[in-house]
């Protein structure tokens, strides 16, 4: 529970910081922007709110937007210069200050054990768990499989095999440098090159 106090302190300390810089702003200062494709101070405080919003209540299944007319003005997928017409300083503030409490309260709720999971949750959570205890080969072909744990020894079973090696090309020209012999095909008309021992 300390831990947990101390993390709701240093938000609270981020989030005064933050006031600090700009609560002496007139309203024009708060809302200005250079030019179209930009962000005005206001659109960066309320997106900081609606990102501590989201995240609290995507990983609680926690209640709705405390506004919800701002969620798209503050969902930085849309562009710049859609990022105009923003709320009253009033508005932005007691947006911050509901969340806020919001995040203190669902916080104290996950401490005490009284939030579950949403459904999407759990299942990522038990998928998660499960693969743990699948066996290191996926049952079918990664589409990468260098990038795949014990995609080496795959790699290295597959040529030994005589099969051919299924990576992206990266990986081909990588394997090529670490293994000589691989870069010239192999006609089927001649045998191959019988491979010196180290």
């Amino acid at each position: 529970m300390h831990e947990i106090e101390a993390l709701l302190r240093e938000y609270d300390r981020a989030r005064a910081y933050t006031d600090d810089l700009w609560m002496d702003l007139i309203p024009d200062e708060v809302s200005w922007r250079p030019h179209e494709n930009s962000s005005a101070i206001g659109w960066h405080l309320g997106r900081q709110a609606h990102v501590a919003h989201f995240v609290i209540r995507n990983l609680t299944a926690a209640g709705p937007s405390p506004d919800p007319e701002l969620d798209g003005l503050m969902d930085s997928a849309n562009p710049e210069k859609f990022r105009g017409a923003l709320p009253s300083v009033r508005r932005l503030t007691d947006f911050r200050t509901t969340v806020a409490e919001r995040v203190h309260a669902r916080t104290g709720d996950i401490a005490a054990g009284r939030v579950g999971a949403p459904r999407t949750t759990q299942h990522r959570r038990n998928s998660l768990a499960h693969d743990a205890h699948q066996p290191r080969v996926p049952a079918r072909e990664p589409a990468c499989p260098v990038d795949q744990r014990g995609a080496r020894q795959r790699s290295r079973a597959r040529t030994a095999a005589g099969s051919r090696l299924r990576t992206c090309p990266a990986h081909r020209r990588l394997h090529r440098r670490r293994h000589p012999a691989a870069r010239a095909p192999v006609s089927s008309s001649r045998p191959p090159a019988p491979r010196s021992s180290p």
